[in-house]
């Protein structure tokens, strides 16, 4: 479970989130979509306490990771996974290293069995036979999904997804979607993801939160948000030009 209360933080004396407050339940998958800059990834990074907020607190599992000493944030975050933006991928490693590269470092396994469970887990994301070859002999589509499975690699409760779709064809994107949803169902996996392509929102999401104003600004079911009437919503997830959005932005 993941719980958001009171959360506010600002770069250079400009709010970025103001008082925002949102709760994941357990086993649930939430999308948090809005416009550019309203701090979709800064919300991300604050879950897993890369950012420190001025205000509020931060639960994972009835527990403050704001308050943590650094040994409690490390075991904390042995049940987190997360997968950045922008893969953050070593250029110098296989993909093999890349994914087993939490477990090389961080526990007693042997060689053998860690290449196991990375196959295991390159199996999991349908990455067989890639375990040798070097990223940048990867499609963009496959690197995602590479680091998709070093997130996995040490069965984290939860999963923080920052745009997993960003970039990606359609037919990619929706493959990289239902990877996700499979690992969702097959491990139990309490998820936060950010995205603002639409066909990812509204398959991934069983709740869908607006980020408006550095604050939630609407939250509900697919179903619910797709029928909103919300003009700030309405506008977004149609991709209107002339709106609120418009106006408030000055695009």
């Amino acid at each position: 479970m993941i719980q958001l209360n009171s959360i506010s933080k600002s770069f250079n004396k400009k709010p970025v989130l103001s008082n925002l407050s949102l709760r994941v339940e357990r086993n649930e998958a939430v999308v948090v979509c809005g416009p550019g800059g309203s701090g979709k990834t800064v919300l991300l990074k604050i879950c897993h306490r890369l950012i420190k907020p001025e205000t509020g607190t931060v639960l994972i599992d009835d527990k403050n990771i704001l308050e943590m000493t650094e040994s409690e944030l490390m075991e904390t975050r042995l049940n987190i996974g997360m997968l950045f933006q922008n893969y953050a991928l070593f250029d110098s490693m296989t993909v093999g290293q890349n994914v087993g590269f939490f477990l090389a470092n961080h526990s007693t396994l042997s060689p053998q069995e860690i290449e196991e469970t990375v196959k295991e887990n390159l199996k999991m994301v349908r990455l067989e036979g890639t375990f040798d070859l070097m990223p940048s002999e990867l499609s963009g589509g496959m690197q995602k999904r590479v680091g998709i499975a070093r997130a996995l690699i040490h069965r984290p409760r939860i999963m923080l997804y920052d745009s997993p779709t960003d970039g990606l064809d359609p037919v990619t994107a929706d493959t990289i979607v239902d990877n996700i949803i499979a690992i969702n169902q097959q491990l139990g996996i309490t998820s936060l993801i950010i995205s603002n392509d639409m066909n990812t929102v509204f398959r991934l999401g069983q709740r869908i939160a607006f980020l408006y104003d550095g604050r939630i600004h609407a939250i509900g079911s697919p179903e619910e948000i797709s029928q909103s009437q919300d003009p700030y919503v309405y506008q977004f997830i149609r991709g209107l030009g002339e709106g609120p959005l418009y106006n408030a932005n000055g695009l």
